[in-house]
C-alpha cells in the first residue's frame, strides 16, 4: 500500500515538473545539482528506500531540471 502511494506522490510530482518547465525556467548553479548519473541510481532505487531529501533532490535536480 505505502508503495502504491509513493509511487503517486511521485507521479503527481512529475506530472506537476512538466507543467511548470513549460511556464518558467529555474536558474540553477550547475555544482548545485545533481547529476544525471544520481538521477538514474535513484530511479533504481525503490521509492520507499529513498530519505525525505533525497525525494526533494530527486524531484528539484532530476524532474525540474530541463537537460539540454
Amino acid at each position: 500500500m505505502l508503495k502504491i502511494v509513493l509511487g503517486c506522490v511521485f507521479y503527481l510530482l512529475f506530472m506537476s515538473a512538466c507543467s511548470k518547465s513549460n511556464s518558467s525556467s529555474a536558474t540553477k548553479s550547475s555544482s548545485a545539482t545533481k547529476s544525471e548519473e544520481w538521477c538514474e541510481t535513484m530511479m533504481q532505487t525503490a521509492n520507499d528506500q529513498w530519505t525525505t531529501e533525497q525525494a526533494k533532490l530527486f524531484a528539484r535536480d532530476c524532474l525540474y531540471n530541463e537537460q539540454p
